[in-house]
C-alpha cells in the first residue's frame, strides 16, 4: 500500500509505501535522505503508540539492534522518537522471510537448508556474546537480504544479560508454538541461550520438511523425516531439559557444519533465497532533488 501522502520521519526517511503490517507495528520502504539508500521504516501501529509498555519494548528492541553489529543481524541504521511515536529505520531486507520462501517454494535441500541454519547460528553467536538471548527465533523473523543472504530480525521480546531493566512482565508467556523451548512456557523471563539453540533447530525443521515442528516428532527426528545426518545434531539441540541439548549455539554450528559434509550435493537447479530485486538500491540525486522538500508527521 502506497502512502497516500509524501511523508518523512526526522527530515531524513521518506515513506514509500507499506511492505508489512504485525501485531504491533507497520513497516514502511523508505529513502534514507542522508545515505542516499533505500531502507525500511518501522512504527508502531497508530491505536498503540500510547501504550507505554509497548513504547519501551519497541525502544527496547531498536537499542539492542543498534547495538549489534553482524552481516547476519539485521543493521538498524537510526532509531529515535518522532511524531509518530518511536520508529527505526533498518535495511531493506527485499528477500522476505525464509518461511515465505518455503512457503512459496517448499522444503529446502538439506545442505541448503544447513547453510542458512549456520548463518543464523552465526548471527546468534554475535548476540549471545554481548548477553542478549533472542527467545523468538523462527522462520519468519530470518529475513532475506537482497545478495541472498540472511538476517536474524525482531529482538521485540529479547532477554538481556545482567541487567535490572524489564522488557515484559513476571508470568508473561513469550515465543511462538512450535519453534519455542519448553522452558519458556513456564519460566520465560530466566531462560539462557540453550532456549534459542531450541529455536535454531526448530527453525532447520521447519525448512526441511516444510511445517512446524510437532511434539511428538521432535521426539523422534528420524521418523518425522529428518536426514539421517542432521538427526543426532536435531535431536540434541531440541531435547526437553536445557541441560541436555548444546551448551552454545557455537557448538551446535560445529556439530551442523560436520553433519552438512555427509549430506548430498546440492542439485543443479536449486533456486537462490533472494529474488532479483524489484526496486533500486541506491537513489540518484536526480531523484531525490525532484521531490522537494517532505512534509513531516506532524504536517500529514
Amino acid at each position: 500500500m502506497r502512502a497516500s501522502r509524501q511523508i518523512s520521519i526526522s527530515d531524513r526517511f521518506f515513506l514509500l509505501e507499506e511492505i508489512g503490517r504485525g501485531g504491533t507495528s507497520l513497516v514502511y520502504l523508505a529513502d534514507d535522505l542522508l545515505q542516499l539508500h533505500r531502507c525500511a521504516v518501522k512504527v508502531l501501529l497508530p491505536e498503540l503508540v500510547l501504550r507505554s509498555d509497548l513504547r519501551h519494548r519497541f525502544i527496547s528492541e531498536a537499542r539492542i539492534m543498534a547495538e549489534l553489529r553482524h552481516p547476519a543481524i539485521l543493521q538498524v541504521f537510526d532509531w529515535g522518537q518522532s511524531e509518530l511515536g518511536p520508529y527505526m529505520a533498518t535495511e531493506h531486507a527485499s528477500g522476505g522471510s525464509i518461511e515465505a520462501w518455503v512457503r512459496r517454494n517448499g522444503p529446502m535441500p538439506p545442505r541448503h537448508a544447513v547453510g542458512v541454519t549456520l548463518q543464523i547460528c552465526a548471527g546468534l553467536t554475535e548476540a549471545h556474546l554481548h548477553g542478549i538471548v533472542h527467545r523468538d527465533i523462527k522462520p519468519d523473523n530470518v529475513l532475506i537480504s537482497q545478495q541472498g543472504s540472511c538476517r536474524i530480525a525482531d529482538f521485540g521480546i529479547a532477554r538481556v544479560r545482567e541487567t535490572t531493566e524489564r522488557i515484559t512482565s513476571t508470568g508473561t508467556r513469550l515465543g511462538t508454538q512450535g519453534f519455542m523451548a519448553p522452558e519458556q512456557v513456564e519460566r520465560a523471563r530466566h531462560v539462557d541461550e540453550r532456549a534459542d539453540i531450541y529455536g535454531i533447530a526448530a527453525t532447520l525443521w521447519f525448512l526441511l520438511l516444510g511445517h512446524v515442528p510437532t511434539h511428538a516428532f521432535v521426539e523422534d527426528p528420524w521418523r518425522a523425516g529428518i536426514p539421517g545426518p542432521l538427526v543426532p545434531v536435531v535431536a540434541r539441540a531440541t531435547a526437553f531439559r536445557p541441560c541436555d541439548r548444546h551448551d552454545s549455539v557455537a557448538l551446535l554450528a560445529s556439530e551442523l557444519s560436520g553433519a552438512m559434509e555427509r549430506l548430498e550435493p546440492l542439485p543443479p537447479d536449486v533456486l537462490p533465497l533472494a529474488p532479483l530485486p524489484e526496486l533500486p538500491d541506491r537513489l540518484s540525486s536526480d531523484a531525490l532533488a525532484d521531490r522537494g522538500p517532505q512534509p513531516t508527521w506532524s504536517e500529514r
